[in-house]
């Protein structure tokens, strides 16, 4: 078995392909399946270090040649009777290198053998306590942590566990702007070969509207009704994607607001006071009042200019805003 680096085509005459194997031995003549597209063929020809021979084994890189076409480039994988799995979805042990921390829904380049693909960790399964082994619930993971994820990928990729394949069994998280290594693990186990429905963030969604989602708290006893309604009707011709709310009654407006901010809009909430503002606000990473980031006045353009300005995207290319 051997993972392909690069496919050798010096002229029209010879199609090689170069790797180093990894597992067993090939010789001339051998019936071989290129995956993922599982076409066979038989070896024609094998180069070790320039000079033709009739066989190579674990370690040696080689260049190949197959007897007929099939479809194989960097990142495929040449195997005879290795059991190789195919699949998108996988669970692995990781060790989190990055500064910022990694929660559910982060997206990477995953580079895995000498395939690099975008994949998402759609889970974060349990941390490992390193001085006690323990296994503990978690929904986010610092730096030099260890836990155990799911990840899903782009596309069904060749892979097998650590303990079977190395190569094929070890794998790092790439930041997709910094191109930092973000991570490094092992795969405990392989899932299914499918297209997999991977979850959608707010994230995502607030790029496609090219705006970071926000909540204003308004008072009216501090800013008129009318002032609010004039500048979300400058929100809006300045394509920002807006939502005036006003709770009726007893309304349960905080979960009404998380939808909308998960929703990617920018939410104009109007309280008739702040005395009416729940406590659940306060902790919400997205809520801000009015009364402490107004900078010149409460009229409707004053209005307009500051969640303009709040809710500009930062990079539109951010690691949380790629749809994989």
């Amino acid at each position: 078995m051997w993972p392909v680096q690069r496919v050798c085509r010096p002229n029209h005459e010879f199609r090689g392909f170069q790797g180093q194997i990894e597992h067993g031995q090939v010789k001339v003549g051998d019936l071989v399946v290129s995956l993922p597209s599982k076409e066979s063929a038989h070896v024609k020809s094998i180069l070790v270090a320039g000079k033709e021979a009739d066989h190579a084994f674990e370690g040696q890189p080689v260049t190949i040649q197959l007897d007929k076409e099939v479809d194989v480039s960097r990142g495929c994988v040449i195997e005879k009777d290795s059991n190789l799995k195919i699949a998108s979805t996988f669970t692995t042990n990781i060790l989190w290198m990055d500064d910022n921390k990694l929660e559910a829904g982060k997206n990477f380049m995953i580079k895995l053998g000498t395939k690099k693909i975008p994949g998402i960790v759609t889970k974060i399964n349990y941390r490992i306590d390193v001085n006690t082994g323990e296994h503990i619930n978690a929904k986010e993971l610092e730096k030099n942590e260890l836990a155990v994820c799911e990840v899903a990928t782009s596309e069904p990729i060749i892979l097998d566990t650590f303990k079977n394949h190395k190569t094929l069994g070890e794998l790092i998280f790439i930041d997709r702007i910094t191109n930092m290594t973000s991570a490094c693990g092992v795969v405990l186990e392989v899932g299914e070969k499918k297209n997999v429905v991977l979850p959608v963030s707010k994230g995502m969604r607030a790029a496609l509207n090219w705006q970071s989602p926000l909540v204003i708290g308004f008072s009216l006893e501090n800013v008129d009704e009318n002032e609010i309604h004039q500048a979300e009707n400058l929100l809006l011709r300045s394509s920002r994607h807006t939502y005036t709310y006003r709770p009726e009654g007893n309304e349960d407006y905080v979960k009404v607001v998380e939808h909308l901010v998960d929703a990617g809009l920018v939410v104009l909430l109007v309280l008739d006071s702040y005395r009416e503002e729940a406590k659940e606000l306060e902790v919400n990473e997205n809520y801000k009042r009015w009364s402490e980031v107004r900078k010149d006045s409460d009229s409707a353009d004053a209005i307009f200019a500051r969640v303009q300005s709040l809710t500009m995207l930062n990079n539109i290319m951010g690691p949380d805003n790629w749809i994989i």
